[in-house]
């Protein structure tokens, strides 16, 4: 999935679990092979 319209791939994991930082994640990618969580996305 692009979420951010870049054009590099980026990683959304969704969990069952609802604690307290254990919910889905959206991880963005940089264009150079790095990925970093975002914290302040909604998806």
């Amino acid at each position: 999935m692009d979420y951010d319209n870049d054009g590099d791939i980026d990683i959304y994991v969704s969990t069952e679990y609802h604690g307290t930082n254990q919910g889905n994640r959206l991880f963005e990618n940089n264009g150079n092979g790095n990925l970093r969580m975002s914290l302040s996305k909604e998806v």
